[in-house]
């Protein structure tokens, strides 16, 4: 499954109606407080309001708290939220309560047992194969090795985790993250920066589909 990151698109409301026609099941949004992350980026309310995909939400953030509540409103297909901040369950329950698909979030140098107690409780992985917090990274290729890690994580603990992988994505790294064990692949830059979405789009999900 594909799901697109508008970060970094500037001018993201004239393209939204473009990104709403595309064969993809899910528009992915990075939000940013400038204190977990460097960098500060919220998504417009009058962009937000216009997507008519699905919705899948990166909290790159220290405090979940008021961003859970306010895009909660929008009822997000996720909402994901990071590893390595405190207080993860409490947040994650949050999000579960409200009816959502509760995501975590893991950066490319945190240790993998960090979720050993988050498992049980996830209904998707987001595996960061870049340092989170800027568009347009090159791919970690170590990514794949932590997605195949932590796809075998699940099998025993929590088997219906869906893994999403985030970062640098583009054709070569995703057959071999689809390989590796993730199902949903987030896309920007190589989608958003191309000359035509509908036909990268198209080259992507026949990827995808490939046996």
């Amino acid at each position: 499954m594909l799901s697109v990151s508008i970060l970094g698109l500037k001018d993201q409301l004239d393209r939204i109606n473009e990104i709403n026609s595309l064969n993809i099941e899910y528009v992915h949004l990075d939000i940013m407080d400038g204190l977990f992350v460097p960098d500060t980026f919220l998504i417009d309310e009058s962009v937000v309001g216009k997507i008519k995909k699905a919705l899948d939400i990166h909290l790159m953030v220290k405090d979940p708290t008021n961003y859970i509540a306010y895009y909660s409103k929008y009822k997000p297909k996720y909402i994901t939220i990071h590893a390595e901040i405190p207080n993860v369950l409490l947040y994650l329950n949050v999000i579960k309560d409200k009816k959502i698909g509760a995501g975590v979030a893991i950066s490319p140098n945190t240790d993998l047992s960090i979720l050993n107690n988050i498992l049980p409780y996830v209904d998707l992985i987001l595996v960061m194969s870049v340092e989170p917090g800027k568009g347009g990274q090159k791919f970690i290729g170590s990514t794949i090795n932590r997605i195949k890690k932590i796809k075998s994580m699940c099998k025993s603990i929590n088997p219906n985790i869906v893994i999403e992988v985030d970062g640098g994505i583009n054709p070569k790294n995703l057959s071999n993250c689809k390989n590796a064990g993730a199902d949903i692949f987030v896309v920007g830059s190589y989608i958003t920066s191309s000359n035509s979405y509908i036909e990268v789009v198209e080259e992507l999900n026949k990827i995808i589909k490939e046996k």
